[in-house]
């Protein structure tokens, strides 16, 4: 007898519609082959509570024993039964039966148990299944060969035999992979959930329980779902744990992958999960190993849109924020970010720890000031800063005041001339010109912004630049006149000045200023004169750390010729990681930037954009 949801289905040969709630079941009862019964059931919708029950023996003496079948790539386990051993069926004809989901890779969602005569498979599925049955009286081996045999051929033939109970229930609420009250979060993870079993999503109007209210309620360094090992829902009431700790977080690594627990263990679906075994088929995205989302990061922990290992989707940040700055703990020493003593600032790439504890990460006040590492002393950009003062810098293996000091001035190695006092990191005050060398369509005083505003500089034309000169702005049809006063140029950055390209120009400006012949790159972009790169490079760079890194939207780059190839280029961004459109290159107290964009044309521009053009002229 066949019954659905208490619905009883005549199984005889021939295929029959049933309906259950919304949901309808096709039930198909055949012969694979001669020896070989095949009931298939089908469904869509949400995954489905299944259990299939029948009577095996008659005289309560039935065994039950388990053969692996290979089959489609995975291997399933059939289950025989009779009252003597796999070689000796006994008294009653052996049986041998087995259940196949409708996707291979819910194996693992299947429970078996003998009781007595009685056995039952049971599980939530999704799609459906198919059980095969077969009698004999040889050897099992044989049995399972050809039932192996039958699977593959899939033979038609005559009318099933055998006696199975089958029932398909409807799941409840919180268990039916549905976010039924609309609030995005989906069965355990909703705190309207208490268990899988839960008839409602919908949440306490007094408040959140335990597992979901942001408190470590039990004292044990982990909060809520699905961090705790006592929650094993959102909306489980207590984080208490009533016995043993489960096999994701008891610190061992019951499956043998070399992996422990959760969230390390793609087999821990959280951490009151009691089964570390990982996924049969195919592994969950934020553990393949592959990098699915497309952002240069794989997996947990290492890629932001990864929580766990075994989180089915791999859904982060593209481009991502650095490792110092993307909320996640990338090297597991339970620290993240700027609290790890890994990162120098948040715009460091690396999580990874020195051998040393540095100064603002090893307990010790280094500086004398009565604050202790980062963050409770203000000289400290992240635990992984080597220095505890205010505005100094590790250069050279020592802390330098790099505001004030005209041999490392705002950064390692840029030297002031002699007689310019380097202050708030820059040589001398900000000079009140920028001269622009050559036609352009863009008013350039929109660059004028922030400090430069404040500072009052005033934009005029020309290209030779002077002691009074901040910047010097050179559009394609200037680069002629740069070329001409070549030695001045090169003298007025040595002395502090910034150096900007333009559109097609920036191989000739690198020539001029490094005396090294430079070849022109291969041409990128939209022309939407956008100097906002679409991929940022060298995050960990000073001249990110005021701007707030964003992509430019897709198409609506800047176009020009890529800029990687000249040497001793410092890459800022790019169209892709491996196309640069921006970088620079510091020649004595000054800086030649390589902005190989259309910024004099006129057409929209971003914020960020102008705010970089701003930066270059400060010299940032």
């Amino acid at each position: 007898a066949v019954r659905l949801d208490e619905q009883a289905v005549d199984v005889s040969e021939g295929v029959r519609q049933v309906q259950l709630g919304d949901r309808q079941v096709q039930v198909r009862s055949e012969w694979a082959s001669e020896d070989v019964w095949r009931l298939v059931v089908g469904y869509g919708g949400a995954p489905a509570q299944v259990a299939v029950t029948g009577n095996l023996g008659s005289d309560g003496a039935t065994q039950g024993f388990a053969v692996p079948v290979p089959f489609a790539g995975a291997e399933l386990v059939a289950r025989v039964t009779n009252d003597g051993g796999l070689d000796d069926a006994g008294g009653d004809p052996q049986v041998v039966a087995l259940l196949v989901p409708a996707a291979l890779d819910q194996l693992d969602a299947l429970a078996y148990q003998l009781d007595g005569d009685g056995v039952t498979w049971s599980g939530r599925l999704a799609g459906g299944f198919t059980l095969y049955v077969a009698v004999g009286g040889g050897a099992a081996a044989d049995v399972v060969a050809a039932l192996a045999d039958d699977l593959l051929l899939l033979e038609d033939d005559a009318p099933r035999v055998g006696a199975y109970t089958l029932t398909v229930a409807l799941l409840p609420a919180c268990g039916d992979g549905l976010d039924n009250d609309g609030d995005g979060l989906v069965d355990r993870w909703d705190p309207g959930c208490e268990s899988l079993e839960d008839g409602d999503e919908a949440h306490d109007p007094n408040g959140l329980p335990e597992c979901s209210d942001g408190v470590d309620q039990d004292g044990d360094g982990r909060t809520d779902f699905p961090f705790a090992p006592g929650c094993t829902a959102a909306g489980d009431l207590s984080e208490a744990l009533g016995g043993p700790l489960p096999a994701c977080s008891n610190d061992a690594d019951d499956d043998g992958d070399g992996l422990t627990d959760f969230p390390l263990d793609p087999g821990c679906d959280f951490a009151a999960d009691g089964d570390e075994v990982d996924a049969f088929l195919d592994p969950p995205a934020c553990a393949d190993g592959v990098d699915n989302d497309g952002n240069g990061r794989v997996d947990f922990p290492d890629d932001p849109g990864c929580a766990y290992a075994a989180e089915p989707v791999e859904a982060g940040p593209n481009p991502p924020p650095a490792r110092c700055a993307d909320g996640v703990d990338n090297d597991q020493d339970g620290r993240v970010d700027v609290a790890d003593p890994g990162c120098v600032t948040a715009l460091d790439d690396d999580e990874v720890d020195p051998d040393v504890p540095p100064a603002c990460g090893n307990g010790a006040d280094d500086d004398g000031d009565g604050a202790v590492d980062f963050p409770a002393d203000d000289g400290c950009e992240a635990a992984g800063d080597a220095c505890e003062q205010p505005g100094w810098r590790l250069c050279a293996g020592g802390c330098i005041p790099v505001d004030a000091d005209p041999q490392n001035c705002g950064r390692c190695g840029r030297v002031c001339a002699e007689g310019v006092a380097c202050q708030d990191g820059r040589c001398g005050d900000l000079r009140p010109v920028v001269k622009l060398c050559g036609a352009s369509s863009r008013d350039v005083t929109q660059f004028i912004r922030g400090e430069l505003a404040q500072a009052e500089v005033q934009v005029v034309p020309g290209c030779d630049p002077d002691d009074q000169t901040q910047a010097l702005l050179v559009t394609r049809n200037g680069i002629a006149q740069v070329e001409q006063a070549a030695a001045g140029v090169r003298a007025w950055v040595a002395d502090g000045g910034q150096l900007i390209g333009e559109f097609s120009n920036t191989h000739r400006l690198w020539t001029v200023a490094f005396e090294v012949p430079t070849a022109q790159g291969p041409r990128r972009g939209d022309c939407q004169d956008n100097v906002q790169p679409a991929v940022q490079l060298s995050p960990q760079d000073p001249f990110w750390q005021a701007l707030a890194f964003e992509p430019v939207p897709a198409g609506q780059t800047g176009c020009g010729y890529e800029v990687g190839q000249f040497a001793g280029l410092v890459p800022l961004g790019g169209w892709a990681a491996d196309q640069v459109s921006i970088g620079y290159r510091d020649l004595g107290g000054g800086r030649v930037w390589a902005v190989d964009l259309d910024w004099q044309d006129n057409q929209g521009m971003t914020a960020l954009s102008l705010d970089m053009m701003a930066a270059m002229i400060r010299g940032q």
